[in-house]
């Protein structure tokens, strides 16, 4: 009975087949015919290998560590200079430039446009690379400042020279730096991208001091022409360095047929987008007024510059340090979340009462640490939620959304300084400030639990 029942199955094949000449063709184009039935049946790649695959690609060290370095030189430069402007605005409020609210548009301006220029110098980058656009930012960003130190006399020169200028350079050279590092380490994305960002608070610290001694020695002109020249003797090489990396492809579409989506459409992205929101709103406010504060609270200007330095020290030392929390122990968000505490801490119950020079001292400190590891862990948190190949996208919508809050914040403290009494009138007409700067970033920090919680709900586990 088997050997009648074999050929009669065969027969009764070539009869369907033969019927339905348009699955034959069809199934003719296929690479492999015999394999069309268990197809279905075979094993999937393990998802373990899939991510091992993927974790090789990345350099881990090698080339990657040169990268860093690089990057660290720039945002040495451009943050760090963009750190010092309250160092600045200390002095041109000295000389009787214009009033604080009219000097922190400078201040705002740089941040606002530093934030703002991000999307576009991400689409730059996109067309004419890294490289190319980073030198362009490093010219531009030299050239602006040796050109404003004709300007500290002009208020109107001074905002289009550094306020717009220095500011679309800073965020062209924002773009070209700060994503970079995420494209060379997976596993030590944390510690890349914290050395990095750190080159942001160790320069706001060095330049801090650097820029005070020099307006005490050689005016304020020629600090500015200095701060230029600096610019371009030690960023034109590091940007010509920049090479990118390894960037995740972009996922297919899926076993439905639906494309990935947008990240507007993610709703954790869209909640950290809120929170990044919220909190640019006060988060330059004490690096711009430390200085003047300690002024108007009896210290020096000398000792004004040294609490703007610590503070930058200190957010040198939390962009490493909350990095490498990240990396080891608590993962991303749960130490986003840590930083976002400590400074609305140290803005509600330290600042407030901080009239002499160790309680400005232990605030600098404090503040700066939380402002350090906030910045500083954007770019992993990106990657880890919308995933590297969305790294610079995701980037650009954060600061985009981040440049209204910068640009607002200083130029709301000062309304409120000067409407409250002005900077010769002790600590008390700051404290509006103070205490817009701890609610706002307290509204940040619950939307970072929740989507910490949204993650991972474990709260023992890393995420």
């Amino acid at each position: 009975m088997l050997s009648s029942a074999e050929p009669r199955s065969q027969t009764h094949e070539m009869e369907i087949l033969a019927t339905d000449a348009p699955l034959v063709r069809e199934l003719s184009t296929q690479k492999d015919l015999e394999h069309y039935a268990p197809a279905a049946a075979e094993d999937p790649i393990p998802q373990d290998t899939a991510e091992n695959d993927e974790q090789a690609q990345y350099a881990e060290g090698g080339f990657g560590w040169t990268i860093v370095l690089c990057t660290f030189i720039i945002c040495f430069h451009f943050m760090g200079i963009l750190y010092s402007w309250g160092v600045i605005q200390s002095s041109l409020l000295s000389d009787g430039l214009a009033s604080s609210r009219l000097l922190s548009i400078v201040g705002g301006l740089e941040v606002f446009l530093f934030a703002g220029f991000c999307i576009p110098a991400s689409w730059l980058i996109g067309r004419y690379g890294v490289r190319n656009v980073g030198l362009v930012g490093v010219c531009t960003s030299g050239a602006s400042l040796i050109l404003s130190s004709w300007t500290t006399k002009n208020l109107g020169g001074l905002i289009f020279l550094q306020g717009i200028m220095f500011g679309l350079a800073s965020g062209t050279l924002f773009m070209t730096s700060y994503p970079l590092p995420s494209q060379y380490f997976l596993r030590k994305r944390g510690l890349a991208t914290g050395i990095t960002s750190a080159g942001g608070g160790v320069g706001g610290a060095v330049w801090s001091i650097i820029i005070e001694r020099l307006i005490e020695k050689v005016g304020l002109p020629w600090t500015y022409r200095i701060m230029g020249l600096s610019t371009l003797v030690f960023c034109l090489p590091a940007a010509w360095m920049l090479r990118p990396g390894y960037r995740a492809p972009k996922p297919g579409p899926s076993a439905t047929g639906m494309k990935e989506r947008s990240i507007l459409r993610q709703s954790m992205f869209l909640r950290v987008l809120a929170a990044c929101f919220i909190v640019s709103y006060p988060f330059f406010i004490p690096p711009f007024y430390v200085p003047q504060y300690a002024v108007s609270v009896g210290l020096s200007a000398s000792q004004g510059a040294l609490y703007s330095a610590l503070y930058n020290i200190a957010s040198g030392i939390g962009r490493l340090g909350f990095g490498i929390i990240a990396d080891f122990l608590t993962g991303n968000l749960t130490s986003w979340a840590l930083a976002l505490l400590s400074i609305l801490l140290s803005n509600l119950f330290v600042w407030p009462y901080a009239t002499n020079s160790s309680g400005i001292i232990g605030f600098a400190f404090w503040c700066g640490l939380g402002s350090g590891g906030y910045f500083s862990l954007q770019s992993s948190i990106v990657a880890q939620i919308v995933g590297t190949h969305k790294i610079n996208q995701g980037i650009g919508y954060i600061e985009l959304a981040t440049s209204f809050g910068y640009f607002l914040g200083p130029i709301t403290a000062g309304i409120l300084l000067d409407a409250f009494g002005g900077s010769d009138q002790g600590a008390k007409p700051y404290r509006p400030a103070m205490y817009l700067v701890g609610a706002t970033t307290t509204v940040s920090f619950l939307l970072v639990v929740w989507v910490r919680i949204s993650y991972q709900k474990r709260l023992w586990s890393k995420a």
